[in-house]
């Protein structure tokens, strides 16, 4: 049930907000806790189980890591000594989760390409790669990040199981994010306030979400669907066609985290921010600190820094100097962070080189950003040169296999046949999807981002958005159903 299908639109989401309306207080977060089983139940039953089992398991694991031991009092404290009982109950956690998202995501292609190297003649099961729980990815690195801060000592325990099961399944951010931390929301969880500023800003952004979606993010999919899907495209259709997908990925996500914080506001939830005009930035650093805000954040705390600091200390103890030292902990911290984050999207060739290409351009940037023809460089120049990176990487992230993504990128260059078909030429060049690549670019570069334009009501906002919703019903009258691109990782 996505937040574009009619039925979460006319009857899921006006129940879900009415009933969060009437409730009493201490029953809110057992109606948010159901709500969102039932929109995971809408895509299958069984798919509840696994966030069952992490919910049950990972709140039972908090409890045992934070309950006094013998001689204490109170909880773990930061950087203190941990008993066995509490790093077995971590072990459990960190094992429930890795063990799901290993089960779901990467032990079938595995076994797929097993399978194809020594020629077994038997397939996985019908259906199996597709019933990946909706949410796993993101409800599991939660969880995780839970048990470790408990673990850490960073926070207390959850003391009621509906409250934890509330904050995995809350249904703004159950598809595709944010990644929330407990700390970010405890707060709100233990006493949420419902007031009608927060209702009418929440359905603001949530209008400027489904506009941004459905007017210009699908229009821009037909567009790059039908570029990828060519044999030959050429190198205009080629060009045309990644743009269209770097823009329909930035509008396709920007527009579900403003539908999903402009769900957590009606039901009053304040849920950070996860996007902020990533395609302004003057590097690929930049750009994670803007793209994706809290899974960037997640890798740096519980991977980035851990590896860092770890092989920086077995460097240290070679006794490598200081700056060679710091140079390849960064190195070896950022490669392992990126490629994680590509398998991350999906266990395929094509998503591993994105996230290594990534990690190899923050490499490049931490060498030259102290010289001084890197400081004198004109912004744009460097937000240009940042874009032109991300556009082409966008390839190996869309195409999926490597046999695919070079392909592609003979095509950007011109190696191909030059001469596409006139059915492909009129499905990429229209002058409507022109337009709205122009719209798009203009948006993206010089718009004021929609959580600022959503923060403060004025007549002006409102009749925007008011308009805004009337074109995506309109638009979703006639257009045919997609899903959220970040709901499939």
């Amino acid at each position: 049930m996505a937040f574009t299908s009619q039925v979460f639109l006319l009857a899921f989401l006006p129940a879900a907000v009415l009933l969060h309306w009437l409730a009493p207080a201490r029953a809110r977060n057992a109606v948010l806790a159901l709500s969102g089983l039932v929109l995971l139940a809408w895509a299958g039953a069984l798919l509840l189980l696994p966030l069952l089992a992490v919910a049950v398991v990972d709140w039972a694991c908090a409890r045992i890591i934070a309950a006094p031991q013998a001689g204490e009092t109170g909880a773990p404290k930061p950087g203190g000594p941990r008993t066995r009982r509490q790093k077995l109950a971590l072990g459990l956690s960190l094992a429930t989760n890795l063990g799901l998202l290993a089960g779901f995501k990467l032990v079938p292609p595995l076994l797929a390409w097993l399978s194809d190297l020594v020629g077994w003649d038997w397939a996985l099961p019908d259906g199996w790669l597709v019933a990946v729980p909706l949410g796993l990815s993101f409800y599991t690195f939660q969880s995780l990040s839970y048990t470790i801060d408990v673990f850490r000592g960073h926070i207390s325990p959850c003391r009621r199981l509906v409250d934890y099961v509330a904050y995995l399944a809350a249904f703004p951010r159950l598809i595709a994010g944010p990644i929330v931390r407990f700390h970010q929301v405890s707060d709100q969880l233990a006493s949420r306030r419902l007031e009608l500023d927060r209702l009418a800003r929440g359905c603001l952004l949530f209008a400027l979400g489904l506009g941004k979606k459905v007017l210009l993010a699908n229009p821009l999919g037909t567009a790059a669907d039908a570029a990828f899907a060519a044999a030959s495209p050429g190198a205009f259709n080629a060009w045309f066609g990644l743009l269209a997908f770097a823009f329909q990925i930035y509008f396709d996500f920007s527009g579900y985290t403003d539908m999903a914080l402009g769900l957590g506001l009606m039901v009053g939830l304040e849920l950070p921010p996860n996007f902020d005009a990533p395609y302004r930035s003057a590097s690929v650093m930049e750009f994670w600190r803007r793209w994706h805000l809290t899974l960037s954040f997640w890798l740096r705390d519980y991977v980035f820094l851990p590896v860092a600091y770890a092989s920086g200390r077995r460097l240290a103890d070679c006794g490598a100097p200081p700056r060679r030292e710091e140079m390849l902990s960064y190195t070896v911290a950022s490669m392992t962070t990126m490629v994680l984050c590509g398998l991350w999207h999906g266990v395929t060739w094509g998503f591993v080189v994105w996230g290594g290409l990534h990690g190899v351009w923050l490499v490049l940037e931490r060498l030259v950003m102290r010289k001084r023809w890197y400081r004198a460089a004109p912004r744009p120049l460097r937000v240009g040169a940042t874009f032109a990176f991300l556009t082409v990487s966008w390839v190996f992230f869309r195409a999926g296999s490597l046999a695919a993504s070079g392909r592609y990128l003979a095509s950007l260059f011109g190696f191909d046949n030059p001469g596409p078909s006139a059915l492909v030429r009129g499905l990429l060049v229209t002058p409507a999807q022109l337009g709205v690549l122009a719209v798009a670019a203009a948006l993206a570069w010089f718009a004021t981002p929609s959580q600022r334009v959503a923060a403060t009501l004025t007549p002006v906002r409102v009749g925007l958005a008011a308009v805004t919703l009337w074109l995506a019903l309109a638009m979703l009258s006639v257009q045919a159903h997609t899903g959220f691109l970040y709901a499939a990782f």
